[in-house]
């Protein structure tokens, strides 16, 4: 499990893997980042959370502290998700790579 965990976050003992194999196909590999797994796991806890609460707290029967947990799992992960692409959005303007949205400046200007 150790080893597994180290590997993940590329401290293993062996070489890093490319993630090429088989003529090209991405078959495995990290992204460079732990912010996805980060914002996975505070999901789950929350979604935990909401499910204890509502169901020690609040009394409510086990299926649906269930249903209201899943709930708040989308509905955070839709938040997450737009949160995201407009991040993604402002990073790419940012970096001078043109939006496919707008048009070009330079065909305004005569």
């Amino acid at each position: 499990m150790r080893g597994a965990v180290a590997s993940i976050f590329g401290r293993g003992d062996g070489p890093e893997p490319s993630g090429l194999e088989d003529g090209g196909a991405v078959t495995s590999g990290r992204s460079g980042s732990r912010g996805p797994l980060v914002g996975g796991v505070i999901v789950v806890l929350l979604a935990a959370g909401w499910f204890v609460m509502s169901h020690l707290v609040m009394q409510t029967p086990v299926s649906d502290a269930l249903g209201e947990a899943l709930g708040v799992a989308l509905g955070l992960l839709m938040v997450v998700s737009v949160v995201g692409a407009i991040w993604s959005r402002r990073e790419d303007r940012d970096a001078g790579q043109p939006d496919a949205q707008q048009p070009d400046a330079q065909q305004h200007n005569p």
